[in-house]
């Protein structure tokens, strides 16, 4: 009860996007922060933690209709999707590093891409 109550409080700490419509919410359900932060938003999600056979597949079938890219994972999995994006004519639209109190995550970043 307190982990998901925590983790709940959690997801206002991270700004509010604007978001975009449609927008694309990318995230690790392996991280309590990450899935929260995904449950509070709407549109179409792609969790990393599921994907990782898809995720090009995933990725490049979503770009075509979607007007920005909302995401909250660790870093390695922001590089991989920020390349993937920008070769598809996105740009950053902010990047800041979330700290973790429930999984202790130290390279979680909270970031957002939109359409050129």
């Amino acid at each position: 009860m307190l982990k998901g109550t925590a983790a709940l409080v959690a997801v206002p700490l991270l700004g509010g996007a604007t978001l975009a419509t449609p927008c694309l919410v990318v995230f690790d359900s392996r991280v309590p922060e990450s899935a929260a932060f995904a449950a509070s938003l709407a549109g179409t999600r792609i969790d990393l933690a599921r994907a990782h056979e898809t995720l090009w597949a995933d990725l490049r079938g979503y770009v075509g209709d979607i007007g920005a890219v909302e995401g909250l994972t660790g870093w390695s999995d922001w590089i991989v999707v920020r390349g993937e994006f920008e070769a598809r004519g996105f740009r950053l639209g902010s990047e800041d590093r979330v700290t973790a109190l429930l999984s202790g995550k130290v390279h979680l970043f909270r970031w957002s891409m939109k359409r050129r």
